[in-house]
């Protein structure tokens, strides 16, 4: 061949490799774009600004940061192959084990302590291998808690490991990282192949970014995982017993004059969220039941606005932040009605027959998940007694009579809480007849 035919030959194929995939121009920032298509410049750079937006925090440990940093300089190249966009997305899960392993040699510092039969065996390990090997005995770790748990070394053992040490929290989440590790390990040890759309790739990408973050303890601004936490400010909750009419308002116009005549108030704190589906968000407020997806707390009411806007002036509450995750709720079911949740702290609060029947303490993260849990447990539809379900995810803690769930609960300390709910608050309790109550 020719020096010519060389030079035209290397020409042809960096032409080629400069062509934009004409299957990258068809998914637009919604997903698939029928009938549309990016020209491409807007390819390049959507795709560009799509990847410029997943970071990880600054104190993420290198290895993890060089791995993931590498999935996102290749990422913008999809405009010109296709494939890049899932090779990047399943490498993208790899990475999860690589965070888990930095994470968990910085917090340990190599220095483990393995139980066996109650004899102690402490190891220093200077690799993630030696934690591997070690980890083989068959002992179990203790953690900076004190727990002691099965510890393998494996992936699956690591995500135990940071649950255990409230590092990865959220029920949902749960069931979210076991379908990533079902991914990661269907991506390390397959027997096919797929091809994912770029929407789906970059989702991973995400999801894998915010669990990176939070094992950093950084939560991930309108994060679908990790999101940050929510804040509860100071509301007035508003009605009129005449016309039924109801509002909402931060605590503050209280200050302001005017008012309508008649109207009854409570003054919370809460997370002022837009309804939902099937949410009443605060209209459907309960300061005895959890009806809210964020915990609110009544402060004062329900009186006048006048009264109200006393107490606001003396007490000046101040907003605080809530997590989304991880909230215990207790439930009670009693002569064949099932009680929408409480707190912990207001069940332990209650006397007298407001104890009896049978309770059941769930952790989820977010009422209407527990309610629908027990509900189900109670029909059997679709729940059980393990100890975790993932249909509703949420965990079972305890069930029995109040005081016995009670012992087995941390204790807190008890409120008394004042009986006072808006008028569109959901019903108290369904009729559920399912098992006896005790």
């Amino acid at each position: 061949m020719s020096t010519d035919e060389a030079t035209t030959t290397s020409e042809d194929v960096l032409h080629q490799l400069r062509q934009t995939d004409s299957r990258t121009l068809r998914f637009l920032p919604g997903g698939l774009g029928l009938g549309l298509r990016f020209t491409d410049e807007a390819a390049a750079r959507y795709q560009r600004e799509s990847i410029a937006a997943i970071t990880l925090a600054d104190d993420v440990a290198e290895g993890t940061r060089a791995r993931f940093d590498m999935l996102r300089t290749v990422w913008p190249y999809g405009v010109l192959c296709y494939e890049i966009f899932t090779l990047v997305g399943e490498h993208a899960l790899l990475v999860i084990e690589q965070a888990l392993r930095d994470r968990f040699m910085q917090l340990t510092g190599g220095h483990l302590v393995f139980v066996k039969n109650g004899v102690e065996r402490t190891v220093s390990a200077t690799s993630y291998e030696d934690v591997v090997r070690a980890a083989r005995r068959g002992a179990k770790l203790r953690i900076s808690l004190g727990k002691e748990i099965a510890f393998n070394g494996m992936l699956d053992g690591l995500r135990s490991w940071a649950r255990a040490e409230g590092l990865l929290r959220g029920q949902a989440n749960q069931r979210i990282e076991a379908t990533l590790t079902d991914l990661r390990n269907w991506v390390a040890h397959s027997n096919g192949h797929q091809l994912d759309m770029p929407t789906s790739a970059i989702g991973k990408l995400q999801d894998v970014a915010e669990i990176i973050n939070q094992l950093w303890d950084h939560r991930t601004p309108g994060g679908r995982l990790y999101p940050q936490l929510a804040e509860r400010q100071i509301m007035t909750l508003a009605w009129n017993p005449v016309n039924g009419d109801q509002y909402t308002e931060p605590a503050e116009h209280l200050l302001a004059d005017g008012d309508v005549a008649g109207l009854r108030y409570l003054i919370v704190r809460a997370v002022d969220e837009p309804n939902r589906p099937g949410s009443l968000g605060l209209f459907g407020f309960d300061a005895l039941h959890e009806t809210t997806t964020y915990p609110a707390q009544l402060l004062w009411g329900p009186g006048d606005r006048a009264a109200a806007a006393d107490w606001y002036r003396q007490e000046q509450p101040e907003s605080d932040l809530v997590d989304h995750f991880d909230h215990l709720y207790l439930l009670r079911h009693h002569c064949r009605r099932l009680y929408q949740p409480m707190r912990h702290d207001v069940a332990a609060g209650l006397t007298g027959e407001a104890c009896e029947g049978t309770w059941y303490a769930v952790k989820t993260d977010d009422p209407s998940r527990a309610f629908v849990h027990v509900r189900n447990l109670l029909t059997a539809e679709g729940c059980d007694q393990q100890e975790r379900c993932d249909t509703c995810s949420a965990m079972n803690l305890a069930t029995g009579a109040h005081a016995d769930v009670l012992a087995q609960l941390p204790p807190v300390p008890p409120v008394q809480a004042q009986d006072a709910a808006m008028p569109s608050a959901r019903p108290r309790w369904h009729e559920i007849a399912g098992r006896q109550s005790l």
